[in-house]
C-alpha cells in the first residue's frame, strides 16, 4: 500500500495539472474568492466588509456552486452580486450582473454627514461640497475630517 507522500510524488504532475485547470475556471475561481471573503484567519482585505458581518457562502461546494450559476444566467464577463447586501450567498439571494451594474450599486450606498446631513452617495456628496470623493471614501475609511465634517455610511438595516 502506497503512503499519502509517495501517492502525491507519483501523481503530482497531474495534480498539478488538475489545479491548474481549475484556477482557469472563472466559476470556479468566483467560488474561491467568495470562500476567501468570508472565512476567518485570511489576509483578504474585504474580510471586514463580509465575514465580520457574518455573511457566509452557503452553497455546497464548487460544483453545487457552478450548477447553480450556469441554471441561473452566468454568462461571461459577469459578475456574482448579492440582491441583499446584509444576506449570506446563497442562491435566493445571488445573481449575476455586469461590472458596471456591480459597481454602481456598492458606489450608492447613502452617506451621512456628522450633522445629519444625508447625500444619496459619494458622488452626490463630493459634487454637491466640491470634495474628492476619494477624500471623503479616505475620510470614512479612516474616521477623519473631509470638509469639516466626519462622513459615515448611513445604515440601511
Amino acid at each position: 500500500m502506497m503512503a499519502n507522500s509517495e501517492h502525491y510524488e507519483r501523481y503530482k504532475d497531474l495534480y498539478k495539472q488538475r489545479a491548474s485547470d481549475k484556477r482557469k475556471d472563472k466559476l470556479y475561481t468566483t467560488y474561491l474568492r467568495m470562500c476567501e471573503r468570508c472565512s476567518q484567519g485570511n489576509n483578504n482585505p474585504k474580510y471586514r466588509l463580509y465575514r465580520e458581518r457574518g455573511i457566509k457562502v452557503l452553497f455546497d461546494g464548487p460544483q453545487h456552486f457552478k450548477k447553480w450559476a450556469l441554471s441561473n444566467g452566468y454568462e461571461p464577463g459577469l459578475t456574482i452580486d448579492r440582491i441583499d447586501p446584509f444576506g449570506h450567498y446563497e442562491p435566493s439571494n445571488c445573481r449575476w450582473v455586469s461590472h458596471e451594474e456591480n459597481s454602481r450599486r456598492a458606489s450608492a450606498r447613502p452617506i451621512i454627514r456628522e450633522d445629519g446631513i444625508e447625500f444619496p452617495s459619494i458622488a452626490e456628496a463630493s459634487r454637491q461640497m466640491g470634495v474628492s470623493s476619494v477624500a471623503i471614501r479616505e475620510a470614512i475609511k479612516h474616521n477623519r475630517r473631509s470638509a469639516g465634517y466626519h462622513w459615515s455610511y448611513k445604515c440601511t438595516v
